[in-house]
């Protein structure tokens, strides 16, 4: 007997069980394993068809159901706004505090207003003219591996710049690896690029709280001197400010700020450094805020969390001392120098 034949007499219920199929059946594993879900098939739908109806739920009560569903949402919604109704009628001023409340909500997340927004970093050389022409492609490659994919390279003369790049960490990355590829040690200047841009009033306080910004216009080095340590009062900081303009025009700003607030860490120095004493905007970033736990640790514990803890956030060799104060509180004090001209 061939499959075929079998087939055809499994699938026929009137079939006697014939000798000939039976023994096919032993020696053809594809039949073998038809005829048994077929016996599986049969006694599952034979068992089905034994089975009592179960009773079915009439649409009448689940129209019910939803009814009263209904009513109690209502019934609830209905003593939350009597309520609301009830305070509001009782006492006139909460409704025209409520009212401003919402007014002041809405303008501050939701009207856009225009600010200036740092969107990433450049990195520029000089006396660059000499690198050879594979260095772009080596370069890009170089910082796609360590996740700068966006990154733009352009060339002029003697000049050589690095542009796209998201964070100033990233600036300094593709710095050391610029010149690790050409072994050119030129003067180098990392830059922030500011986009004038329309966000809430509050995505404009998330931007602005880590920096303060002075206008320079037409003003001396002792009033922007003046200015900047007023910006820095008001923000919370003890600072000493020193603005200098050299015979070339380059102005070099040295800032001195801190803060102590319990176990935070809030104490830096700042070099910032401009070529244009006429530039109309001077930005100044405020400290890195570093949280410690330091009770039960040792001096040189808390030390290394700190450097821990700024080295992620891509702060490399800082100055850290931890004194202990005459009622017995832990002083924690770095210093971080940041050069924007190399």
């Amino acid at each position: 007997m061939n499959c075929r034949k079998a087939r055809r007499l499994l699938n026929d219920q009137n079939h006697d069980g014939e000798l000939e199929l039976i023994r096919h059946l032993k020696t053809c594993p594809s039949c073998a394993l038809e005829a048994r879900a077929s016996r599986i098939l049969e006694s599952a739908l034979h068992y089905e068809r034994n089975q009592q109806p179960s009773n079915a739920t009439s649409i009448s009560s689940l129209r019910s159901k939803v009814e009263n569903s209904i009513k109690q949402i209502s019934l609830r919604e209905n003593t939350i706004m009597s309520r609301i109704t009830s305070g509001i009628s009782h006492r006139p001023r909460l409704a025209a505090g409520f009212g401003l409340a919402i007014v002041v909500l809405l303008f501050a997340v939701l009207v856009p207003l225009p600010y200036t927004r740092t969107v990433g970093y450049t990195v520029s050389f000089t006396n660059a003219s000499s690198i050879s022409n594979q260095v772009p492609s080596h370069l890009t490659a170089i910082l796609g591996v360590i996740g700068y994919d966006n990154i733009k390279l352009a060339s002029a003369g003697d000049n050589f710049e690095i542009s796209g790049l998201p964070t100033r960490q990233a600036a300094r990355e593709a710095e050391i690896a610029f010149r690790k590829l050409t072994g050119i040690q030129s003067e180098s200047i990392i830059s922030p690029v500011t986009r004038r841009v329309s966000g809430s009033l509050y995505a404009q306080v998330v931007e602005s709280q880590r920096k303060i910004e002075v206008d320079a216009t037409g003003k001396s080095d002792a009033e922007i001197e003046s200015e900047i340590i007023q910006k820095l009062n008001d923000a919370g900081y003890q600072a000493n400010v020193s603005v200098t303009t050299d015979a070339s025009g380059e102005r070099k700003i040295d800032v001195n700020l801190s803060r102590q607030a319990g176990d935070t860490v809030q104490q830096e120095k700042l070099i910032i450094s401009t070529t244009d004493s006429n530039s109309s905007n001077i930005a100044v970033p405020l400290p890195i805020q570093v949280k410690v736990e330091t009770e039960g640790k040792t001096d040189a514990q808390i030390i290394q969390e700190v450097k821990d803890r700024l080295a992620g956030q891509g702060i490399s060799n800082p100055e850290v001392t931890v004194t202990t104060e005459p009622d017995g509180k832990k002083k924690i004090e770095v210093k971080v120098e940041k050069e924007e001209k190399r």
